[in-house]
């Protein structure tokens, strides 16, 4: 039971890190984010001051494709009809799917119309791990970006009482939204590591950290640790 408790916030690390290094790649290759919303947007405020609407139209398209699938990432966590146990599995599989789908068309092609659409769909990809993955124990979390996180993670720490009867178990969900954050750092250094050294091919790395996701689910979800 130790060894499963144990796994769930690993599981919930390996998708910071996926979050960040998906971030840092495409913000190097492309000029945009894919893993949330509030970069993109500072961004498409940049890009128009600069005129710059190549890029622009970049950072609407990641906006567009995050929204997209967050959308379709909650309806996969909210449906029903669904079966039940493999949820989040199935979302991954879906995911990994259409970013090697994407991935082999633009190293086909390699143009510009298919570079747009590989963020695109990546975008879109992170967004349905957005959508469905959002919780760890009572805490909720980003699984693709750590926006607020921080400053949450500030006020409930300060804010906590030694005398909360819930005090041990609180800063323990604090330490663990710590490395959460730290996670999303780490993969984002990653990130661009492989991108400095393998250029485009450096998005490879991503396929096999998805493949140990889904792995990783199945297995939690099989055992119904979540």
């Amino acid at each position: 039971m130790l060894r499963h408790k144990t796994l769930l916030p690993i599981y919930i690390f390996l998708f910071t890190f996926i979050g960040g290094f998906a971030d840092a790649s495409s913000f190097l290759l492309s000029g945009i984010f894919t893993g949330h919303l509030t970069g993109n947007l500072v961004l498409c405020a940049v890009y128009t001051v600069q005129q710059n609407y190549f890029l622009l139209f970049h950072c609407i398209c990641a906006v567009i494709g995050f929204i997209s699938g967050t959308i379709l990432g909650v309806w996969f966590r909210i449906e029903k009809k669904i079966q039940p146990s493999y949820k989040t599995s199935i979302a991954l599989i879906f995911q990994l799917s259409v970013i090697i789908l994407i991935f082999v068309i633009d190293l086909l092609f390699h143009t510009d119309t298919s570079h747009i659409l590989f963020f695109t769909v990546l975008s879109f990809a992170l967004g349905i791990q957005n959508g469905t993955i959002n919780k760890l124990y009572k805490l909720g979390i980003h699984s693709s970006y750590v926006t607020g996180m921080t400053t949450t993670l500030i006020n409930n720490y300060l804010t906590l009482e030694k005398t909360d009867p819930e005090y041990s178990n609180k800063i323990i969900l604090y330490i663990i939204q710590f490395f959460i954050i730290l996670f999303f750092v780490i993969g984002a250094l990653t990130g661009a590591l492989c991108i400095y050294l393998m250029n485009f091919m450096g998005f490879s790395a991503l396929g096999l950290l998805l493949i140990s996701s889904i792995t990783l689910s199945i297995y939690i979800e099989h055992h119904h640790i979540i």
